[in-house]
């Protein structure tokens, strides 16, 4: 029998003795590692078992830092290494330590002692870190949100401290308020809103305990010193146990995502091809989701060309969003708005709305006709053009990092004025590289990127952003990373504004082309709607789990 072992609290104790805190900065590779090891020992003169341990810590780091220091921890540490980016590796270091007594007591010590010769003398003896793990705006997961606990007792002991035999010992340890706040009964929640039904404020947090509790067939049933009587249902103690586990890595951006190129989306073009379903059906909506989730964007074909049924095949997806544009576009180069759009020029690749504080979530294009003279290859010009701008900023973060870094933190601002009475600016200055901050660390939100609709650069940091810029420009006019094809009548194309760019090449002629812009809150609504369960709907909206979605989203496609 191997007991699990939970070190999280015990690190962040051991490394805030050394004279650091967990909010200044990041743990070097070599400190994390060393801490980790060191200790097992506390961990061990806590345990009262005779079970051993097995202590593992997942650490994301460039291939680079790892051959400097590989060699000298390999003599301590069973190793794992995979590699799901060029030049990055996930090394995951694992340790299987004796049940305590005094000779393996004394072998961790030695070892101990050894693993500090490695390092150099002293407590925590690098002066000069290896390679620090950026504070902020990283796509790899910090080391310290990285560090996991495993264990094999039972297929069932996922819980963040010692298992006992009742597995809801973790939950009625958890604060009392807490757990009574988050009562699932009719009393507390209304059953048909599914909003909280009760003030929070007037329980009585000192003097509240649990007296009894029964846990059965997953659910879990409480009862309270004020005399309340409280229920939780299977999906909410799954959710809420894994709440109270130390937090590992979670899906990343690259885990939610597929990130392409011109060659990867030419290949799987038919794959994004969802049949178009006019009583609005489920299955419909589940595939197209799943594909904007996974890739950005996704067509819909059999629309008719008509500007009715074009704009209810959106109306699926969510309220089409009204701007200074209107609602539901249907335009031609007409300059009827003051925007290049409405021209026909070629566009280099871009995101719409970046003047809005929160730019448009989803975009379309529905080309209803095309006429005009052709070109001596008959030709009419007018290409589509998408470019995956995470992809984008991956290669950007990779190749050029002091870029990445500069177009990630200077906030520009952006605009729209052209046409006459309307002048519309966000809330605040935003970089082109948005990030949000989240439980796990920061993750990549949002490209905001419009040349032609951008302010003024801040002057003192003008020479860094225009380099930066003028790189980030290359990258998103490189063709291998734009997807060329030809819109054509009777296919609706999809993508998410927020990560896909969109352009066009130059074309002759009269285009009408139709669309609408729909908000990402809305689309969300119907992403998790059309994907999950009923339960794992509740359990995403009090929970915000990414797991769920980016798994069903996954298992979707692969049936397709």
């Amino acid at each position: 029998m191997t007991c699990k072992l939970c070190l999280c609290a015990m690190i962040q104790r051991e490394y805030c003795k050394a004279g650091n805190s967990e909010s200044s900065n990041e743990l070097s590779l070599k400190q994390l590692i060393f801490i980790f090891y060191v200790t097992l020992t506390e961990a061990l003169q806590l345990l009262r078992t005779s079970s051993s341990v097995y202590a593992t810590l997942a650490v994301t780091c460039p291939r680079t830092v790892y051959q400097g220091i590989g060699s000298r921890l390999a003599p301590h540490f069973d190793i794992n290494l995979s590699c799901d980016l060029p030049g990055i590796l996930t090394v995951i270091f694992s340790r299987q330590v004796p049940r305590r007594n005094s000779s393996s007591m004394s072998a961790l010590r030695c070892a101990r002692s050894g693993l500090r010769a490695t390092f150099g003398g002293g407590r925590f003896s690098c002066s000069k870190p290896v390679w620090k793990f950026p504070q902020r705006r990283s796509f790899c997961v910090t080391p310290w949100q990285q560090l996991r606990t495993t264990g094999v007792a039972s297929a069932q002991s996922r819980d963040a401290s010692f298992q006992t035999a009742d597995d809801t010992v973790d939950l009625l340890k958890s604060p009392s308020l807490w757990l009574r706040d988050n009562c699932q009964c009719s009393q507390c929640v209304n059953q048909d809103t599914l909003q909280r039904n009760f003030d929070t404020f007037k329980i009585d947090a000192k003097n509240l305990e649990v007296t009894s509790s029964q846990y059965a067939d997953g659910a879990l049933a409480v009862n309270w010193s004020d005399g309340h009587k409280s229920h939780y249902p299977a999906w909410w103690v799954k959710k809420a146990k894994q709440s109270l586990t130390p937090r590992t890595a979670p899906p990343s951006v690259w885990d939610t995502v597929e990130l392409w190129n011109h060659e990867q989306a030419a290949g799987y073009r038919k794959k994004q091809e969802v049949p178009y379903d006019p009583s609005s059906s489920s299955d419909c909506l589940r595939e197209a989701t799943a594909r904007l989730n996974r890739y950005g964007y996704c067509f819909i074909t059999g629309v008719p060309a008509a500007p009715e049924p074009t704009e209810a095949s959106l109306e699926q997806f969510g309220p089409i969003r009204n701007t200074h544009y209107g609602g539901f576009y249907d335009f031609t180069p007409d300059l009827a708005k003051a925007d290049t759009a409405y021209t026909n020029i070629a566009l280099p690749p871009h995101t719409d709305t970046t003047y809005f504080t929160e730019p448009a979530g989803l975009q379309s294009f529905h080309m209803l006709s095309h006429e005009g003279p052709r070109d001596a290859d008959g030709d009419l010009g007018g290409s589509s053009i998408l470019v995956d701008g995470f992809a984008a900023a991956s290669k950007l973060y990779h190749e050029h990092r002091d870029a990445f870094d500069c177009l990630s933190k200077v906030p520009i601002p952006w605009h729209a004025s052209g046409n006459q009475g309307v002048t519309i600016t966000p809330a605040m200055r935003a970089p082109v590289i948005e990030f949000v901050q989240s439980g796990y660390g920061d993750d990549l939100l949002r490209i905001r990127w419009n040349n032609d609709d951008r302010g003024v650069v801040p002057i003192e940091e003008s020479d860094e952003w225009y380099a930066a810029a003028r790189i980030w420009d290359s990258i998103l006019k490189d063709k291998e990373m734009q997807y060329h094809f030809q819109l054509e009548p009777g296919t609706v194309l999809i993508f998410d504004n927020w990560r896909v760019l969109h352009g066009r090449t130059a074309f002759e002629g009269i285009r009408r082309m139709s669309g609408a812009y729909i908000n990402r809150d809305d689309y969300f609504s119907t992403k998790i709607n059309s994907q999950l369960t009923r339960d794992e709907v509740q359990s995403w909206s009090l929970f915000q789990d990414r797991n769920n979605l980016v798994e069903s989203s996954k298992r979707i496609i692969s049936r397709t």
